[in-house]
């Protein structure tokens, strides 16, 4: 089967029927004629697929993950396709963040264990936002705009009932128990249809948020010098590309706003986000 992102496209050969029927659930169908960027390959092992079933991924080769039971398959699935683009894409600056839009215009949330990027960016494309990767923030060199990404959300152990308990209608994987990561769901926030309708936008803000409960929302901002630091620290492909990659972040950094941000409430801070894309919080 195909799985279309937009930028890149996926052949996933060898899945069992509950993992296709997953997929599908998650990106609806594609025409099986398309052209693949990448192929990934699900390999039963051996003879222990008699005994305790293992599938293997391979991608272009290579064996980047451990063999997982075939009900474990989804999570590992969506790494496959990460560590593809994380990989192998060098004609866009990658940046391990979140990224959602508003109004023609992007915050990029670079990427921290335990930050809460994933349910925020979740939280906020379910409340009139667009989620362009929950990721990596896919950037245009010449431009800097960033691009969306028709993929999920990956939300994590007590996250998933956070953004279950919102009450909303949710395009929801079932839940993969005892990954290496814990619980494990997936969340489309938008239909195929809406990510066709939006547009690579330019971003507005950096924003490394911290997630600590209870605590109210502290916002500060930044120096220029130490948030493109921070953005060069969660860079995948700065190294590979080079001076091109250089010049993208310099111009990126002197036209963006950088904050760090430690919240609890998201709907507190989705406010906040909203007045910056809209350009009422004063520089």
């Amino acid at each position: 089967m195909i799985i279309d992102s937009g930028l890149h496209s996926f052949r996933i050969l060898g899945a069992p029927e509950h993992i296709k029927k997953a997929l599908v659930e998650l990106y609806g169908r594609t025409d099986e004629r398309k052209f693949a960027d990448f192929q990934i390959r699900l390999n039963r092992n051996g003879l222990r697929k008699f005994l305790k079933p293992q599938v293997s991924i391979e991608i272009e080769g290579q064996q980047p993950f451990n063999p997982v039971p075939p009900e474990k398959l989804l999570p590992s699935i969506e790494w496959a396709m990460n560590w593809c683009v994380a990989a192998y894409e060098h004609n866009h600056l990658l940046i391990h963040a979140s990224v959602v839009e508003r109004n023609n215009k992007s915050i990029i949330f670079p990427a921290q264990s335990g930050s809460g990027k994933s349910t925020l960016s979740t939280y906020l494309a379910l409340n009139g936002w667009h989620l362009f990767y929950d990721e990596m923030a896919v950037i245009d060199l010449k431009s800097q705009k960033t691009i969306p990404i028709f993929r999920p959300s990956s939300l994590k152990n007590e996250s998933i009932n956070i953004i279950a308990g919102l009450k909303k209608p949710i395009n929801m994987s079932d839940v993969t128990v005892e990954t290496h990561k814990g619980a494990i769901a997936h969340v489309m926030p938008h239909t195929r249809k809406i990510y066709q309708s939006l547009s690579p936008c330019k971003p507005c803000a950096v924003i490394s948020i911290s997630y600590r409960q209870g605590c109210n929302t502290e916002i500060v901002e930044l120096d220029k010098a130490v948030g493109m630091s921070s953005m060069l620290l969660n860079a995948f492909n700065y190294s590979v590309i080079g001076s091109s990659a250089f010049d993208s972040m310099v111009e990126l950094s002197n036209s963006v706003r950088f904050f760090e941000v430690t919240y609890s409430n998201m709907q507190d801070l989705a406010l906040f986000l909203a007045e910056l894309v809209n350009g009422s919080v004063d520089g």
